[in-house]
């Protein structure tokens, strides 16, 4: 059984240790790729293996005070913290900056890991498969009726797939929200995106080139039609943003006329108080899918004003325009909303 595993293993560890940077430490740098390939599929794994790399991320040659960013960044760190003694949120303020101090350290420690070109694109690259997994639950949950939650290593893997989709007939695959499964989308489009751009450079050099064109073309229509099906305005609005922003600015002079003329149509059948001898008929060529879901309107017709993301919005720029420089802490929102 020990030989049957070990020929793998030892080819894996090869795999890994491939375009290592100088400055990043042997074993941070495999689990820094692992935990990356891991991400989606299970956070606490993936949380264990990047903190591993973490601290030894912090052991490298080069120092923290050698960087600028650090140094904004600790400025703004010491800023967040003169905010909580005077946040309305109280404790929670201070528990808070649980979610962006580590961050900052984070910023510092996985730059051995990210210091070379070859090494971006392997870290690009271990992301995009690890999207395979929610691409594949995603079809399975609307197409095959898969339906979970399904556990692995006593809980340690947990993938809540809901047949017909979370909320119904939106696509979440192995997470447990669709909007949380558009974010991860979201960030792995342009990646996915600039692999197919890359081999399709390429693609008849050989079988090779060709198959692994297949796949990243395959790739790129499954990713679009599953951001769509998330039915989420901010997986929708990444979709198109990330287009330009791959091919780069030397695609610009016809790319952004014809993104322009695509949403124009959108953008007149959605807002409200566009004419209705325009909007009418723009919302008949429109799908109403589209423009229905980006001005809340549902099967029950308009939403409340004070329920949609507008107000919301809304309400929040006028809680930072009362309290701009220290805020209001943390967790603050949340009780803060309900009494506007």
């Amino acid at each position: 059984m020990t030989q049957l595993w070990r020929k793998p293993l030892q080819a894996g560890l090869v795999l890994l240790d491939g375009e290592r940077p100088a400055a990043a430490t042997l074993w941070g740098w495999r689990c820094f790729q692992v935990a990356l390939l891991l991400l989606p599929a299970s956070a606490l794994l993936a949380g264990l293996l990047l903190f591993v790399a973490l601290i030894l991320g912090s052991r490298q040659p080069t120092a923290w005070r050698d960087d600028r960013v650090n140094w904004l960044l600790a400025g703004i760190g010491l800023w967040m913290l003169l905010g909580c003694f005077t946040a309305s949120s109280g404790w929670l303020a201070w528990v808070g900056l649980g979610n962006w101090l580590p961050f900052f350290w984070a910023f510092w420690a996985y730059q051995p890991y990210l210091a070379t070109p070859e090494a971006r694109r392997r870290v690009a690259l271990w992301l995009v498969a690890g999207t395979v997994p929610v691409l594949g639950t995603g079809f399975g949950q609307m197409v095959l009726g898969w339906s979970g939650p399904y556990e692995l290593l006593g809980g340690a893997i947990v993938w809540w797939i809901r047949g017909g989709g979370n909320p119904p007939g939106r696509l979440s695959g192995l997470f447990d929200y669709a909007n949380i499964t558009a974010a991860w989308l979201a960030l792995s489009w342009p990646l996915v995106l600039a692999a197919f751009l890359q081999h399709c450079r390429r693609w008849r050099s050989g079988p090779l080139a060709f198959g692994l064109w297949g796949i990243s073309f395959a790739l790129v229509v499954t990713q679009v039609a599953e951001m769509l099906a998330t039915d989420s305005r901010n997986g929708w609005g990444a979709l198109v943003l990330a287009v330009p922003i791959v091919l780069g600015p030397g695609r610009w002079i016809w790319l952004l006329p014809l993104l322009l003329l695509a949403l124009v149509p959108v953008a007149l059948a959605t807002l409200p108080g566009v004419p209705a001898v325009i909007q009418a008929p723009l919302r008949e060529i429109v799908p109403q899918s589209i423009w229905g879901r980006l001005n809340d309107f549902n099967s029950h017709g308009e939403r409340p004003l004070a329920l949609t993301r507008l107000s919301q919005w809304g309400t929040a720029l006028g809680l930072v325009g009362e309290r701009p420089w220290l805020g209001w802490g943390a967790a603050a929102f949340s009780v803060i909303y309900p009494l506007r």
